[in-house]
């Protein structure tokens, strides 16, 4: 049997030491269980201070305004008044006319936003792309939101500078361009796919009814007066001598298709036709030299006020009950019609009904319609992921007290 005490090398036995270190190591940890999880000492205070949900964390966010931490970073209540401000100048809305629900909203949304903007950025920088900024569109950028921030009465009057609005724009422009980068290659729709989603929805996607009108324009006068009411009333004197019949005689050729209509209600507030006249005067008529003296539309006075095919899908609705009263007796003049943008008076040449959309008519805009739910389903992934790989702590009682100081 081996003996457990130690030798000199002269042969004479000594005594093993004592296990210290063992003792303090064991010491060591007994002292930490006993702290961490037993008695709660000065080391789990310690630990539990640096928890965002901790007493103490709360109390460092009231004092230095943290409305969140994301993977521990700090995100101000700065950072979401003026997420905010960009929120409201872009929707045109005003912050004192909000009422405190809407307030509490908006700051929500803001907050998330600023969020989503601060994940994209950590995991843009495991894998930046390598691109020149555009200079010129960044530019553009800057100038558009310096005209929306100046309308609502932000920008530099609430602390935003010039330089700081370009930053902020150059810093969301290489987002945009990163989360593009990482969505491009799920975006692209084939014409399979196009058809299908044509067949589906056959019931839904009809070409509207249509209506070839032409009309001689008033304004609408800021403010009303008798010298509008003569105007009409001398105009409405002229009209009743033209023979409707030998306004143009004109034949009307196919109208554009899915798209060919006015595109929005501003362009039919300029009253602005799409640029397809498809007619040809044959000979200057009454009607075309009273449109050409009298009517205040001027992209149409040269053409005999024709506004081409027009459908309810595209311009104002009391504009096209105007078009529709007047389509029930066709190729004569109606009017006056007093409608949001001012007076018209209306000769209908031709209504084609409702019908179902062809192909080469609505395949641009389905496919595009495709992609844009494709390109929010992959951003909404992006987002998802990096979200699932962050610590994200909110402090709502912070950002709510801002719905009522700011």
């Amino acid at each position: 049997m081996h003996s457990k005490t130690k030798t000199h090398r002269h042969g004479a036995p000594t005594p093993a030491r004592f296990p210290w270190r063992l003792l303090v190591y064991a010491l060591v940890l007994v002292y930490l269980m006993v702290d961490l999880f037993w008695i709660g000492g000065p080391l789990r205070d310690w630990v539990d201070s640096r928890l965002p949900h901790s007493d103490a964390s709360r109390t460092r966010a009231q004092e230095h305004g943290w409305v969140a931490l994301v993977n521990g970073v700090p995100v101000l209540v700065e950072d979401v008044d003026r997420a905010v401000e960009r929120r409201l100048a872009l929707s045109g809305q005003d912050w004192d006319h909000l009422g405190t629900e809407a307030r509490r909203l908006e700051r929500i949304r803001a907050l998330e936003q600023v969020v989503r903007e601060r994940l994209l950025v950590t995991y843009s920088r495991l894998s930046p792309i390598r691109e020149p900024d555009d200079e010129q569109a960044i530019a553009a950028e800057v100038e558009r939101w310096s005209e929306l921030l100046a309308a609502a009465g932000t920008g530099p009057a609430e602390g935003m500078d010039a330089g700081e609005l370009e930053t902020l724009v150059r810093h969301e422009w290489r987002m945009a361009r990163w989360v593009e980068s990482r969505v491009a290659p799920t975006l692209e729709v084939t014409d399979d796919e196009v058809r299908a989603w044509l067949d589906q929805h056959r019931e839904t996607m009809q070409v509207p009814q249509r209506f070839h009108v032409r009309h001689l324009y008033l304004s609408r006068p800021r403010e009303p007066g008798d010298q509008r009411r003569q105007e009409i009333d001398r105009i409405d004197e002229a009209l009743a001598g033209i023979d409707p019949a030998s306004v143009h005689g004109l034949e009307v050729e196919p109208g554009p298709g899915w798209g060919g209509e006015a595109e929005s209600e501003a362009q039919a507030a300029a009253v602005v036709d799409n640029g397809d006249a498809d007619e040809t005067a044959p000979g200057t008529t009454d009607w075309d030299r009273l449109v050409a003296e009298v009517s205040e539309d001027p992209a149409t006075v040269d053409r005999g006020g024709a506004l081409g095919w027009v459908s309810r899908e595209r311009m104002p609705g009391d504009f096209m009950q105007a078009v529709e009263h007047a389509a029930a007796d066709p190729g004569t003049i109606s009017g006056p019609h007093a409608t949001g943008l001012g007076w018209h008076w209306l000769v209908v040449d031709e209504m084609r009904p409702a019908r179902p959309a062809e192909w080469h008519e609505v395949a641009h805009e389905i496919r595009a319609l495709l992609e844009t739910r494709r390109r929010h389903e992959a951003v909404e992934r992006l987002i998802d992921s990096a979200k699932n790989r962050a610590r994200i702590y909110y402090y709502m009682d912070v950002l709510l007290a801002g719905a009522e100081e700011r």
